[in-house]
């Protein structure tokens, strides 16, 4: 119940020695950046983009009767994530002396499969709204392993909590270079943009929809 007067930004990526872009975008993503211009609400039209959180669960799928196991001590059991366990299974019943490093598995495998489709979602994302001169709204970011300029453990910040719930609402600094977006001229907005008391009812109210989950050869459906 108490109100808080300062908030400290940790662990955080992104910033340049033009600009705390990272910094700045963290805010951004909880709605607490209070120096926007009205402007950044209200101005030109805005694109989202949807159904991204069941491909994920798709993505992951093949790892979770591994990684997904739970342990006695995860608070949350339907969010274990566990991903040292593929590694310890690809070294299961072959001698060390006969290991090969190269061919054992990575446990930020699945984090990456996941990221370089959502890379390739929001390339068409990003090239979508440029031709169609609106903003494009980040679509819900998911970490299965943290970023650290350090050593992981269990695709977790060894400092931390060994057992934290995975995957996690992640910041875009965590997977991006915020400050690269900024540099290239690339007109977002955060995950929760319209979630902001801030947007006017009447941009909720500007909806078309347009479907490109399609069969090949045919023509994109606006509604």
């Amino acid at each position: 119940g108490i109100k808080p007067i300062v908030v400290h930004l940790t662990y955080q990526f992104g910033d340049t020695a033009e600009y705390v872009y990272g910094k700045r975008q963290r805010l951004r993503e909880h709605g607490i950046w209070a120096m926007e211009e009205e402007s950044y609400f209200t101005k030109g039209n805005f694109m989202s983009i949807v159904n991204v959180l069941p491909m994920y669960d798709k993505i992951v799928k093949p790892y979770m009767e591994v990684a997904g196991q739970c342990t006695d001590t995860d608070p949350v059991k339907d969010r274990c994530w566990h991903p040292t366990k593929l590694l310890q299974q690809s070294k299961a019943n072959v001698p060390r002396w006969q290991r090969d490093p190269e061919a054992l598995y990575d446990p930020a495998i699945p984090h990456l499969e996941v990221q370089g489709w959502l890379r390739g979602v929001l390339r068409n994302g990003i090239m979508l709204s440029q031709e169609l001169d609106t903003k494009l709204i980040l679509p819900p970011l998911r970490c299965w392993c943290e970023r650290h300029w350090w050593l992981l453990d269990d695709c977790r910040i060894a400092a931390g909590p060994k057992q934290m719930p995975m995957p996690y609402e992640c910041a875009m600094d965590h997977i991006f270079e915020p400050s690269e977006w900024f540099r290239n001229r690339i007109d977002f907005r955060e995950p929760r943009f319209l979630q902001d008391p801030r947007v006017p009812e009447e941009v909720h109210n500007r909806k078309l929809h347009l479907h490109l989950d399609l069969e090949p050869g045919s023509k994109p459906i606006i509604s």
